[in-house]
């Protein structure tokens, strides 16, 4: 059996990474501004009911629309602040008429922590400046003290703090990205490595002997005619052999589409698998969470590896795979009706140089995983490989 060579690439898709990160915060304070809201309709004098009513419909439209439609336009949100300026506007000629009594402040300190969020700390300080303003008119209308710079100073503070959390999020957001794709580039690292070994061990030795044996065919031809015949028709098979590993090394280099979740891209690899030798497999995939990128990617090989040694043994007329998540991990289970065998143990496997199995069972214990091999003469074989969701670099053992 030989091993899988896989390179993978980052594949960049959706939202972009200050959407992805951003839209949860910029949700909570949208709803929470909505909250606010709703206590300064209540608070509101019975004389102002129909501005009272006027405005907050507005208020609600520019508060409810971003959550609706944040995963269609939350981009453009992020880049231009014309939907904030006017529900700002809004904002300040609600503030000037009713001052900072009541539960308005509520409001405001929330669309000062909601700009800062979206824009950056001097963004929000920039956009709420009106709002700062218009929090001085209105609380020295209600009484000339020091409670006059309170809500001033609470949005300003707001939006400093809100602009932090930003930052601090986008930075989180940046260093994962960077751990992620390093771990890619360390991954793709190692399959090249293992590519030159099997390139090493497999076609190398093979075209090394054919050279060896062409070499001393015409001395050969000249001694035993029938002999030098049938050594280059050893040859000739020889060669395509060389050719059938070489085409199933470059196979291998196909990547693992990091657009599509790991269950999908497990399911198109097994039916490109059952396409190309033409054995039904049945796939059924119950994951609804992603597990971390060495997780994902060990378990992918694992897949690929373990349908390869399915062609090369089973004889199976029937394949079953199976990925669900179990107890905080995943479960990979390849199932055929094959011819079966009795399994040695794992160190008798690596002795016979039966590379294959060996190296499902490694790649599990990189990630903490484990390995187990079922099969009977005439019955099968099964392979479960229990992953966690992420990586633990405690070995696993295979049963």
């Amino acid at each position: 059996m030989s091993g899988s060579a896989e390179a993978v690439i980052p594949v960049a898709s959706g939202p972009t990474g200050a959407e992805r990160t951003l839209g949860p915060l910029v949700r909570l304070l949208l709803n929470a501004r909505l909250i606010a809201l709703l206590l300064v309709m209540l608070a509101l004098p019975p004389e102002r009911t129909d501005l009272a009513l006027g405005s907050a419909a507005l208020m609600a439209t520019s508060g409810v629309a971003p959550v609706l439609l944040w995963p269609r336009f939350g981009g453009t949100l992020l880049r231009y602040p014309a939907w904030t300026s006017l529900d700002l506007l809004v904002g300040v000629g609600v503030l000037l008429m009713v001052g900072s009594a009541g539960p308005f402040p509520l409001y405001a300190v929330s669309t000062a922590a909601l700009v800062a969020a979206l824009y950056g700390r001097r963004g929000g300080l920039l956009l709420t400046t009106p709002l700062v303003i218009a929090a001085f008119v209105g609380a020295a209308a209600d009484t000339v003290s020091a409670a006059v710079f309170l809500l001033p100073l609470a949005l300003i503070g707001t939006a400093l703090f809100s602009g932090e959390l930003r930052r601090l999020l986008l930075e989180r957001d940046e260093a994962l990205q960077s751990a992620r794709h390093s771990l890619v580039r360390a991954a793709t690292a190692e399959e090249r490595a293992r590519l030159s070994r099997e390139l090493h061990d497999s076609v190398a030795k093979t075209l090394h002997g054919i050279a060896m044996s062409a070499a001393a065919l015409p001395r050969l031809a000249e001694r035993d005619p029938a002999l030098a015949a049938a050594e280059a028709d050893r040859l000739r098979h020889a060669a395509d052999q060389a050719s059938g590993e070489t085409r199933q090394l470059l196979k291998g280099l196909r990547v693992d589409d990091l657009a599509l979740p790991l269950g999908a891209s497990i399911e198109r690899a097994a039916r490109s698998w059952s396409s190309e030798h033409g054995v039904p497999v049945e796939v059924d995939v119950e994951v609804d969470a992603e597990p971390a990128a060495e997780v994902r990617y060990e378990l992918f090989q694992i897949a690929r590896e373990a349908l390869r040694n399915v062609a090369a043994h089973a004889e199976a007329s029937q394949v079953r795979v199976e990925l669900t998540q179990q107890d905080e991990g995943l479960l990979l289970r390849i199932e055929d009706d094959g011819i079966g065998f009795r399994p040695p143990p794992l160190e008798d496997l690596a002795r016979a140089g039966h590379i294959g199995v060996v190296g499902l069972h490694e790649r599990a214990a990189t990630i903490g995983g484990s390995t187990e091999l079922r099969s009977e003469v005439g019955a099968g074989t099964r392979i479960e490989v229990r992953t966690p969701m992420r990586p633990t670099n405690t070995p696993g053992g295979a049963a």
